[in-house]
């Protein structure tokens, strides 16, 4: 697993809850995913690679 400990995914990873349709799959520099819970001041810019080899067709 690449999740870090409770800890510090509380305090330094963002969230989204509830994604739109498709968003995952237009992750970019050009439009990031900006998070709605947890830190807010991050944004993904790139998928993470074992989420989408875990869950192929959904990532």
């Amino acid at each position: 697993m690449h999740f870090p400990p409770p800890e510090v995914f509380a305090r330094e990873w963002g969230r989204v809850s509830s994604p739109a349709l498709g968003v995952w799959q237009r992750i970019s520099s050009a439009q990031p995913l900006r998070a709605n819970s947890g830190n807010l001041e991050r944004s993904a810019v790139t998928r993470c690679s074992d989420c989408a080899r875990a869950h192929p067709g959904y990532v």
